[in-house]
């Protein structure tokens, strides 16, 4: 089934529609060699709501390791538009990596935000943007980790009407391997006029990841009512 997901590697699109278990980079590692562990960055709309991409067990390839679809069906509430008033939505997204062989979460990107519109099925302008909300996170509990948060940046824009988005940047570092040190973008957008779900959008990414990590994007949007 056609899905809206987007894969980038090392800054290179990969063609296709994706599934789980498509391989999405080969790597020209030889043996013995280090993977070459390139950065990855995933976009998708509401229909998609998660996706992890990482290395293929044994091996240095990097695959589609889980694919899961939103249920997508809406049906119109009962509401009359009023001037001051709207349907109100909210989008988040978790950006996380991932450890070795897909156990435990080594750090958290996250961003959300609430905003309006006079539709139900279609976003036209947006309005009322607010609640915008950024955080990082890192796993650290020694002696198995050892990751912390060197900074966490967020940039938004929740007052146009053709597209709100909350962008957060964190930087980790790993007090004792520092190349295992890395950064992750999880960005949150709405779009205005197009058709619900699709307004709903986002992007998450990495760069220098831990060798064997992977990178999951795990996307939610919410109907919170009309007020």
């Amino acid at each position: 089934m056609p899905n809206s997901v987007q894969i980038t590697i090392g800054g290179v699109p990969v063609a296709g529609t994706f599934k789980e278990g498509d391989v999405v980079y080969r790597d020209s590692a030889a043996d013995g060699e280090e993977c070459t562990n390139p950065s990855i960055s995933i976009r998708a709309r509401g229909d998609v709501k998660r996706v992890r991409v990482g290395p293929e067990d044994g091996s240095c390839d990097i695959v589609v390791q889980r694919l899961e679809l939103n249920n997508t069906s809406l049906s119109d509430p009962d509401s009359v538009f009023q001037s001051s008033s709207g349907y109100q939505w909210e989008v988040d997204i978790l950006a996380k990596i991932v450890g070795i062989n897909s156990i435990d979460d080594l750090t958290k990107t996250r961003s959300s935000f609430t905003f309006k519109t006079a539709s139900f099925t279609y976003s036209g302008s947006l309005f009322d943007g607010d609640d915008e909300y950024y955080n990082c996170w890192g796993h650290y509990s020694p002696p198995i980790y050892w990751y912390q948060v060197e900074s966490c940046n967020v940039i938004y824009n929740t007052t146009s009407s053709s597209k709100m988005y909350v962008e957060t940047e964190g930087e980790y570092i790993h007090t004792q391997r520092s190349s295992w040190g890395h950064e992750v973008t999880a960005e949150a957008i709405a779009h205005g006029n197009t058709n619900m779900p699709h307004a709903f959008d986002y992007e998450c990414s990495q760069v220098s990841k831990p060798s064997g990590s992977s990178l999951e994007c795990e996307f939610n949007w919410a109907y919170l009512g009309y007020n």
